[in-house]
């Protein structure tokens, strides 16, 4: 996990905090309790670059063990509302798809095999740490909100398994909105239809 924001999610989730390493550089206010007694490795950033292949900025970094993967059968258990994301590779655009599905009461996310990993840093990180809070599990489900990859789009299988097709009305000449920013808007309508 990268950034505070994240890291205070992860803290807040049922993940447990192996390890954090970082300080206060993007930090304002106090430190909060579970930043106190985790575990800290604090070190120049530099170091941090060094150890994760990544320019660092987000001031903390913190390493959680992955849970087991929960079944499609137990994240829809109870869900009304229901994002199924097909094979979205940007791990900025599935990190906005969770931060929407939060704002517009998704109450799971299912993610296609050919989706990229929503526990990347990225990910995370973008999300604002909601992909820790909203439930999410690999497969297929019959309901839902269904978007697809920029480029390529739904599949024929998911437009044929798709009961309604609904297009954005947008000004000539826009070839399209962001995947996330497209489904933002259709949960936006269910919300504000359904609440």
């Amino acid at each position: 996990m990268e950034g505070w924001l994240s890291l205070e999610a992860l803290a807040e989730s049922p993940y447990l905090i192996r390890s954090r390493a970082g300080g206060g550089t993007a930090r304002t206010g106090p430190f909060p309790s579970w930043a106190r007694t985790s575990p800290s490795m604090p070190s120049p950033s530099r170091l941090w670059e060094y150890v994760t292949g990544v320019h660092f900025h987000r001031g903390v970094v913190g390493v959680a063990p992955r849970p087991t993967p929960a079944t499609v059968e137990e994240v829809v258990a109870d869900a009304r509302r229901v994002l199924i994301v097909e094979g979205v590779n940007d791990y900025e655009n599935l990190g906005a798809l969770f931060r929407n599905a939060s704002a517009f009461g998704v109450d799971a996310v299912i993610l296609d095999p050919t989706t990229a990993d929503p526990l990347y840093r990225r990910s995370t990180r973008v999300s604002l740490g909601h992909v820790l809070r909203v439930p999410f599990a690999l497969g297929r489900q019959g309901f839902a909100v269904l978007v697809g990859a920029e480029g390529p789009g739904l599949s024929v299988a998911a437009m044929t398994a798709a009961t309604h097709r609904i297009r954005i009305p947008m000004t000539e000449g826009t070839d399209s909105v962001n995947v996330a920013t497209a489904a933002a808007i259709a949960l936006a309508a269910l919300y504000e239809r359904h609440s």
